[in-house]
């Protein structure tokens, strides 16, 4: 009776460890996707904010905008990457996020810009703020 004892409790404990290892897998590999994801959404979001605000003055921010290889001549050529951002943005981007950019993208203002630097804030770091369009004007 002890002997079949003995083996049941390392046969649990050796089922236990394999069960505690797949699940701790799987969660490993759920981090490093969700952290892939993250890195992806920030570098799209710091881009996207760059372009939305040079829309907010086109010819001051044209010069810059040409720095860093963005060789827009008008600002209707910066509305049109906007939107291609916006529509690549379906992919990853919160509710609020897209609505913010197409709400930008109709009335280019900075409120608007506001609202959409909030939005992706909100969506990439959970961020409870109580800023407001009002309270990030200068």
């Amino acid at each position: 009776m002890l002997y079949q004892d003995i083996i049941s409790a390392v046969g649990l404990i050796g089922v236990g460890a394999i069960l505690k290892s797949i699940i701790d897998l799987r969660l490993k590999k759920r981090e490093v996707q969700n952290q892939a994801q993250h890195e992806f959404k920030d570098k799209r979001y710091k881009v996207i904010v760059l372009l939305a605000y040079s829309m907010l003055d086109f010819d001051k921010n044209k010069a810059e905008l040409h720095k860093h290889s963005r060789m827009f001549e008008t600002s209707e050529q910066l509305l049109d990457e906007l939107k291609v951002e916006r529509t690549n943005m379906i992919l990853f981007a919160s509710d609020k996020v897209i609505l913010a950019i197409n709400q930008f993208i109709l009335s280019p203002d900075e409120d608007n810009f506001h609202i959409l630097v909030i939005a992706m804030r909100k969506d990439l770091y959970g961020l409870n703020t109580k800023l407001n369009p009002a309270t990030l004007k200068f």
